[in-house]
């Protein structure tokens, strides 16, 4: 493999995709964990991940989180499972949205961006929601670009993905100590006194 060798410790979500990224890039790369992977307990693999794309007038973050549900989509048509569920998120108010407000600068932000979204007033929400009030709530709308992700899923697809893209993975390796060279990190000892260090 071309590249340098980089050394990335912890397997969850973020390891995981920053492995596979950078071999795809064609760095050699080893991941090291502790494991189990995808470790029950991980803030990586809880129950779901909501994904949206709703952030008021904070056009920065919602093109970000655009680009983040155009690559579930991709991650989607690549993989045998649904890792990403679009079924829409629902954004509500407790009055009639106005200008400054979340909810009115997040759908405006939408509409400036071509996204459709469903307006949710007139007691439209007890006709589409009716689990929700329409008097507590009688503003708001639906964006159905936007949904969850099965979290433990992603992980395990992921991990899948970094082997196929020649990742070295190390489970079972917990971390005990940096291997430092003045102040530069040049590798990590684990807790069977092995050590990893990348080579340049």
């Amino acid at each position: 493999m071309k590249g340098s060798n980089i050394l990335i410790v912890g397997a969850g979500v973020f390891g995981a995709s920053a492995a596979l990224e950078l071999a795809l890039r064609g760095h050699a790369v080893t991941l090291a964990d502790s494991g189990p992977l995808p470790h029950p307990r991980a803030s990586s693999t809880d129950i779901s991940k909501m994904v949206r794309a709703d952030y008021g007038g904070d056009l920065f973050y919602t093109r970000l989180a655009r680009e983040s549900i155009a690559g579930w989509r991709r991650w989607n048509a690549e993989s045998s499972q649904s890792l990403y569920h679009e079924d829409g998120f629902l954004i509500l108010a407790g009055q009639e949205m106005q200008p400054g407000g979340f909810e009115y600068e997040s759908r405006e932000l939408m509409h400036s961006l071509g996204q459709r979204v469903e307006p949710m007033g007139g007691g439209r929400l007890r006709e589409r929601f009716p689990a929700w009030s329409s008097s507590d709530f009688p503003d708001g709308y639906l964006n159905p670009a936007a949904g969850w992700a099965a979290s433990a899923n992603v992980v395990e697809w992921l991990l899948g993905r970094t082997g196929k893209a020649g990742v070295v993975l190390r489970e079972g390796e917990t971390m005990q100590a940096l291997l430092m060279s003045g102040s530069q990190v040049e590798g990590i000892r684990t807790d069977s006194e092995t050590e990893f260090a990348p080579t340049p």
